[in-house]
């Protein structure tokens, strides 16, 4: 659980009772951890008595598509420095991210995803998916659901060898795919 941990809406400032408890933390440049370890500056305003997330929050916000009804609950860690958990409306917790390790071929030429999350998160059928990389670009990719027997192959396919390139992917960088919608997904790339 988390200590000193307060949940707010977008439009709500940084409510006083949890603003005591960082030790009067002062205006400036903080950091947002996301769920994916990610790492936002956000400047931290004082308007009218209360203490707001400016600069830099819409990036956040936008990075972790969080829309109406969502939660946030920010664990204060010292050091200017917010760990922020998301939550849906109905009250659990997000679980639209999941990462991927590049195999050690020096070009891919397909990315496989894990069955556990697809299963869960993805279309049942083969389709073409966006892929966006924040402030990089958008990639269209072929993504294939392969049944054979008794099991389902999910795979994004054609399109990945631009993707991979275009990013100047290595072998060791690593990945997170945080589904929009079905037809959707942010990437975080992790440098090794």
């Amino acid at each position: 659980m988390y200590k000193d941990a307060c949940v707010v809406t977008l439009l709500q400032g940084i409510p006083p009772a949890f603003w005591k408890h960082t030790n009067r933390l002062s205006t400036g440049t903080v950091s947002l951890q996301g769920p994916s370890g990610n790492i936002w500056p956000v400047n931290l305003i004082t308007k009218e008595g209360h203490l707001f997330f400016e600069n830099g929050w819409q990036e956040f916000v936008r990075d972790h598509s969080i829309k109406c009804g969502d939660v946030l609950v920010f664990r204060y860690d010292g050091d200017s420095h917010f760990k922020v958990k998301l939550f849906d409306s109905s009250g659990c917790e997000r679980e639209d991210c999941f990462s991927v390790k590049p195999c050690e071929d020096a070009i891919m030429s397909k990315a496989d995803l894990s069955s556990t999350f697809s299963r869960a998160h993805l279309p049942k059928m083969s389709m073409e998916m966006l892929l966006r990389v924040p402030k990089v670009g958008e990639w269209l990719i072929g993504y294939f659901c392969q049944k054979s027997q008794n099991t389902i192959k999910y795979v994004l396919s054609r399109g990945w060898p631009a993707f991979f390139n275009n990013n100047s992917l290595k072998v060791g960088d690593s990945m997170v795919l945080e589904v929009v919608h079905e037809k959707e997904m942010l990437v975080h790339i992790f440098r090794a």
